[in-house]
């Protein structure tokens, strides 16, 4: 499931930032309009945001100690599965919109937790695709697709999510920080 949504989520979010259109997989073939495309991907999105949300809260408690993970846990399987490359920022709509943001922050929280283990690509994941990500996202004199996509979806609207995100940026330098991780 985790790699279809990377999929879907992927191919139409690039082409909503890079093409300016939101050609929504599977959709496009049915002349579906621009707007409906839209709709459906920040949609989607938010779902996608919310489930993994919530699966992170339901799963708070294994993340104090890794090891009495739930084999059927979904950190579990994205630690022993070696499962970054299916993680992508687009899954989160690279936190254009700020609902969807909102929503998958409990997610990423337990992945920086997680970041204190001894496992080298989830570092390499937050390093090089989460911390990027929050940082364009963040920096507001930024001219990248990401910003005017953001603005154009979220007029004049407090930027909740990006308190939420300066937190959490604070969250992955201290634990960055105490553990010397790099």
């Amino acid at each position: 499931m985790l790699r279809q949504c990377k999929f879907v989520l992927n191919f139409a979010w690039f082409n909503h930032l890079y093409k300016g259109k939101a050609e929504v997989p599977f959709l496009s073939e049915f002349g579906e309009t621009e707007k409906l495309q839209q709709k459906l991907l920040l949609d989607f999105t938010r779902e996608v945001s919310e489930f993994l949300g919530v699966l992170a809260v339901t799963e708070e408690n294994y993340l104090q100690d890794p090891e009495s993970m739930s084999s059927i846990s979904l950190f579990r399987f994205i630690l022993t599965g070696d499962c970054f490359d299916w993680l992508d920022m687009s899954l989160f709509g690279y936190f254009v919109d700020d609902e969807a943001t909102s929503k998958a922050i409990p997610f990423l929280r337990s992945l920086i937790h997680l970041a204190t283990t001894d496992d080298m690509s989830l570092r390499l994941f937050i390093v090089d695709d989460l911390l990027p990500s929050i940082v364009r996202r963040l920096d507001n004199q930024l001219t990248c697709a990401i910003q005017c996509q953001r603005h154009k979806l979220n007029p004049g609207a407090a930027d909740s999510a990006g308190k939420d995100l300066v937190v959490l940026c604070q969250q992955l330098y201290n634990y960055f920080q105490i553990q010397a991780i790099f």
